[in-house]
């Protein structure tokens, strides 16, 4: 089976840590994964999905890979570019 994120990106910045990033973890048939491994490479931030799902990254500006794991499904890779918000 394969895994299906939905990734929002808010164009906020908090406290100097970077952009604030918010999705969903589903399977392809719209299953919630709760309790999901993501990994940002190349930093090797590690975080899990709640219980619905639902996860929160605070990434700076560069270029990344997301990388989602859950047992029984495949893994699951994203390129990723977080840019600087603009305050206009």
């Amino acid at each position: 089976m394969r895994i299906f994120i939905l990734l929002i990106l808010l164009l906020n910045t908090f406290d100097g840590f970077g952009i604030q990033l918010q999705g969903t973890v589903s399977s392809e048939d719209g299953e919630v994964l709760p309790f999901a491994t993501l990994r940002v490479e190349p930093t090797g931030l590690t975080t899990m999905t709640n219980e619905e799902g639902k996860f929160e990254l605070s990434l700076s500006p560069g270029a990344y890979v997301l990388v989602v794991q859950y047992i029984g499904y495949q893994s699951f890779r994203q390129d990723l570019v977080v840019s600087q918000a603009s305050s206009e």
